[in-house]
């Protein structure tokens, strides 16, 4: 059974501590370096982080905040343990739906760095369109990087 639910600070901490290669693919390196030194996921003050469940098992983070007043900043991380199998197709599916039905914004947007290929194969599953691009202006593992920005029409897919 798949399931939406409010995270706690210790089942966000216990989720990233626990796949260290979910944390280099999605995480930047400024939280890498906090969590690893307090063995704690610091959540962003003002941030939503909703917990896509399997069961009882925390699979998946749906995490957003206003970017505007219409509009949500989203990243979406989904556990390692269950990337490239069947598990994915539905727990995107909750996700997708949560965003859709729960969330109040017309608009999603993604910010991704260009070297994030999972992201951007991923982005399109969720029914977003790149929308612009933001040249060389994040440090991403140590290089500066472009940043891709896709957009979500919530109010189109509703």
């Amino acid at each position: 059974m798949m399931s939406m639910r409010a995270v706690s600070d210790d089942d966000l901490s216990d989720f990233f501590m626990n796949d260290p290669q979910l944390c280099l693919l999605g995480l930047s390196d400024e939280t890498l370096v906090e969590l690893y030194k307090t063995r704690r996921y610091s959540p962003n003050y003002g941030t939503v982080y909703m917990g896509a469940y399997i069961g009882e098992d925390l699979k998946g983070i749906l995490k957003y905040d206003l970017f505007t007043s219409h509009c949500v900043n989203v990243h979406v991380y989904v556990s390692s343990s269950i990337h490239h199998t069947e598990s994915v197709r539905p727990l995107v599916s909750a996700i997708k739906q949560y965003l859709i039905e729960e969330v109040d914004a017309i608009k999603a947007v993604l910010f991704v760095p260009s070297s994030c290929e999972h992201v951007h194969k991923f982005a399109p599953k969720m029914g977003f369109k790149q929308e612009g691009l933001i040249t060389q202006c994040l440090l991403w593992r140590q290089k500066l990087v472009d940043l891709v920005v896709y957009g979500l029409d919530i109010s189109k897919v509703k």
